[in-house]
């Protein structure tokens, strides 16, 4: 999995990143879009750290900008629940508790 999250860190943001930590093994959310759409999801979410600056592909990322934590403003559905649970991890992101792999759900680790 920490391959996988290098290599789409690395093509959609163009960042190298060091150490991935798993955070929220069991993160899953249930969103209903304006247009009907509904995504079940589970995404397990993982804290990477970087030195170089992002030089996004635009055919993936539309816009991006650093931010204090926790950010703030017009949201999707699920980074607003992911903010809330990392949240409650406390708040220094470095500071979070590395979870347990054992904790992810069998379908992401299969």
């Amino acid at each position: 999995m920490t391959a996988a999250i290098r290599r789409r860190l690395r093509d959609e943001l163009g960042i190298e990143v060091g150490d991935i930590d798993l955070v929220l093994p069991r993160f899953r959310y249930r969103a209903v879009m304006a247009d009907g759409v509904v995504e079940n999801e589970m995404c397990p979410v993982f804290r990477a750290v970087t030195s170089t600056d992002p030089v996004p592909d635009p055919a993936e990322v539309m816009d991006l900008r650093w931010t204090s934590w926790p950010p703030t403003g017009d949201l999707s559905p699920w980074a607003t629940e992911q903010i809330e649970q990392l949240t409650a991890l406390g708040g220094d992101p470095m500071g979070w508790q590395v979870a347990d792999p054992g904790d992810l759900p069998p379908a992401v680790v299969n």
